[in-house]
């Protein structure tokens, strides 16, 4: 009789459990914790484990003695690079080392950058409690000042040579890091706003700044995060659910940067121009790497901009589009005509039509393709050549 019954209360508590699972809702999505007018947001499903493995990878040892990483460890970038480290190190009193990383990275992980130039972000790291109070950042915090914004309590620090920044905080299992004190107030308030299912309170457009605490710099309501801007909501759903690692950007903010006009690697500023937004997402397989990318055009005109229901209808589109495919396109809300000719020259009508005629001029190869040899490393170039002298007597 006693076994029956303990059998009926382990049963009746694993259902309990069960149920309470069942309609616990999930925890909130990082991204809506984080402050408006961002540049540039990189999600990690679990960015410590991407980092173990980018680590203890082969990939890792081959770049670092690449001619690629000496050149680069030679660039202005670097060097700029550099300065900011240990500017933040002055801040800190830490180094932002490989150490660091590994020490605050949490699963799931959210950074966004504010300024490209000056290198502010505010990042969020899913990171257990009893985890981040080992790590050297916390155990540093009696060397900061105590702050407060929305009822939680972060610590501040201000280098007075640099005037860098660094502020970081522990509610719950978050992990928060700053690198300006408006980011970090507006993080903490948008985290104070949120109830247990991460969905925005309804009072917090009434809600104030209490006594002691700290406020957004630029008076933006305490409410906005960059959920509430088109470039985030317009890239997220027509890119769908994201990968293990998913990286957007805001172009229009982006593409007048003097900074990514000298460092960006394509060259193609001018045709980034005419895009919003752009998102892209890393898919990771046993088998393979896959990377997904989406562009958004700006809005040119009234009637333009792209519907909800045209913009999910790309989001499906795309799902269905196979894994192999190199390449794809989907317009969301397109005119009538386009329509029409897309069906007549692929479906009811296709064929073969005279190839466009090229706006190239001939390459013209005049030697064998000879560049040079050794022995011109020896050629000065900023001298006239010596003339030859003639052999012989003269006359």
């Amino acid at each position: 009789m006693k076994r029956l019954v303990i059998f009926l209360l382990l049963g009746a508590a694993c259902f309990g459990i069960a149920a309470y699972q069942s309609v616990s809702p999930p925890p909130p999505e990082l991204s809506g914790f984080l402050p408006p007018d961002a540049a540039l947001v990189l999600q990690a499903r679990d960015f410590a484990s991407l980092l173990d493995a980018w680590n203890k990878s082969s990939e890792k040892q081959q770049w670092l003695k690449s001619a690629n990483f000496e050149v680069f460890s030679r660039s202005s970038l670097f060097l700029r690079l550099q300065d900011a480290a240990n500017e933040f190190q002055a801040a800190a009193g830490l180094p932002p080392d490989m150490d660091f990383l590994a020490q605050v990275a949490g699963s799931e992980t959210v950074f966004a950058l504010h300024d490209i130039g000056k290198l502010q972000f505010v990042a969020i790291m899913r990171l257990p409690s009893a985890k981040s109070i080992h790590t050297a950042l916390w155990q540093s915090r009696s060397k900061f000042e105590t702050r407060s914004a929305g009822g939680i309590t972060f610590y501040f620090r201000r280098d007075p040579k640099s005037g860098r920044e660094v502020a970081f905080a522990s509610s719950g299992d978050l992990l928060l890091l700053a690198t300006r004190e408006d980011l970090m107030a507006g993080a903490l308030q948008l985290m104070a706003g949120s109830n247990v299912g991460g969905q925005a309170s309804a009072q917090n457009g009434a809600k104030k700044s209490g006594a002691g605490e700290t406020g957004a710099k630029d008076g933006s309501p305490n409410d906005r995060s960059i959920r509430d801007e088109a470039w985030w909501s317009r890239s997220v759903t027509a890119a769908g659910p994201p990968g293990n690692l998913r990286m957007v950007l805001n172009l229009e903010k982006l593409a007048g940067s003097p900074y990514l006009r000298s460092y960006w690697v394509q060259q193609n500023i001018t045709d980034m121009k005419q895009y919003s937004a752009a998102l892209s997402g890393l898919f990771i397989s046993h088998e393979a790497f896959r990377e997904e990318r989406v562009l958004l055009k700006k809005e040119s005109g009234k009637g333009s901009a792209a519907s909800g229901a045209g913009a999910q209808a790309v989001a499906v589109a795309g799902r269905l589009v196979p894994n192999d495919a190199v390449f794809f396109e989907a317009k969301a809300d397109p005119f009538l005509d386009f329509c029409f000719g897309l069906l007549q020259t692929k479906i009811l009508a296709p064929r073969l039509g005279p190839a466009p005629p090229s706006t190239f001029a001939l390459q013209v190869s005049l030697t064998g393709g000879e560049t040079g040899a050794a022995p011109d490393l020896e050629t000065r170039i900023d001298q006239p050549p010596t003339p030859a002298r003639r052999r012989g007597y003269a006359a």
